[in-house]
């Protein structure tokens, strides 16, 4: 018997800008990759001055029900 009914919405943030390309660059000359966090993304959009951010793209996908996300790989 489930408890919860949990749904999990996957979102994808697209930027026509590339505002972090200190990141890019130093991340390019180390050979070493750092993922960003939305916390830290939002926190280096907040920084910038108006008007520099360009278009910012949000997509939402279909919602995953867990619960039976869960049920279909038990039954794998």
């Amino acid at each position: 018997m489930q408890k919860y009914n949990i749904k999990v919405v996957p979102i994808s943030l697209m930027y026509d800008r590339i505002f972090d390309s200190g990141l890019f660059a130093k991340e390019i000359l180390s050979g070493k990759f750092e993922d960003m966090n939305v916390f830290e993304l939002l926190k280096t959009v907040y920084k910038m001055p108006a008007g520099k951010i360009g278009k910012i793209f949000v997509k939402y996908h279909d919602p995953i029900d867990i619960n039976q996300y869960v049920r279909e790989r038990q039954a794998q």
